[in-house]
């Protein structure tokens, strides 16, 4: 994905894809959606396990990113301006930055980009140097009403960022205890206090969005071969149409 282009993914399944950068997806584009999508057992041999892009505008919503790894950034590898809401990002693997590591630019002494997580799993990721969940540089970084846990790192288990060019907002998220997060946080973000008692339940919550995972209706899954369309009744899964174009297999799950 290059160029001006506006990319949008929806309903969409990727896994076990592997590239240099940008395990199932790499590039940069003027304006990237995605939406109620997986990434999963994606893997980049340098940035972004799942994904690597640098982007005008980046939105993703309701989308899991999980057990993807990279040397840097385990799950996400972004730049420009990102807004992500209602999804996880969970046991991704990374030598730097296990879960997401989001870069900015300072022009004039002055950083112009943003990253905004609203809604958000952040949980059970591995750094096996440093930032277990985060890596930050030149970003203004807001972060509200997310569960961030049981991340890991040797160093800055949950946050590494350069505090000299960052400015991270951090109130108001659940941290796995009720005495708030650890040193790591305390160490590089500036306003964390006053975080939340108990784990957020956001996918319970009407924020004007829809906060059915990847999985359920509408997720789109590429298998494979001949041509023919049928509809069946699985159970516990309802009615799945099932159409077939020349050498793809679509499964729509309705």
């Amino acid at each position: 994905m290059v160029g001006n282009a506006e990319n949008t993914i929806l309903n969409s399944t990727f896994r076990y894809n592997n590239a240099y950068n940008g395990g199932a997806i790499f590039g940069g584009t003027n304006k990237f959606t995605i939406s109620n999508s997986s990434f999963s057992y994606n893997e980049a041999s340098n940035s972004g396990g799942a994904i690597s892009q640098t982007v005008g505008l980046a939105i993703i919503d309701r989308s899991i990113f999980t057990w993807n790894t990279a040397v840097y950034a385990g799950a996400l590898g972004l730049s420009g301006d990102v807004k992500i809401t209602n999804s996880v990002i969970s046991n991704n693997n990374a030598m730097y930055s296990g879960g997401l590591y989001y870069e900015g630019e300072v022009v004039w002494d002055h950083i112009i980009h943003y990253l905004i997580m609203h809604n958000c799993d952040v949980e059970n990721n591995t750094a096996m140097v440093r930032g277990g969940a985060f890596g930050f540089d030149d970003a203004n970084v807001n972060i509200t009403n997310c569960n961030i846990v049981n991340n890991f790192a040797p160093t800055y288990s949950t946050v590494f960022a350069q505090n000299y060019n960052t400015n991270i907002y951090a109130v108001g998220n659940w941290w796995g205890s009720i005495y708030g997060p650890d040193d790591s946080v305390w160490n590089a973000v500036q306003y964390f206090r006053t975080w939340l008692s108990e784990r957020v339940n956001w996918g319970s919550q009407d924020n004007g969005n829809s906060t059915e995972g990847p999985g359920t209706n509408g997720e789109v899954i590429i298998l494979a071969v001949p041509t023919v369309t049928v509809t069946v009744t699985v159970t516990g899964m309802g009615m799945v149409t099932v159409t077939a174009f020349i050498g793809v297999l679509v499964l729509v799950l309705d």
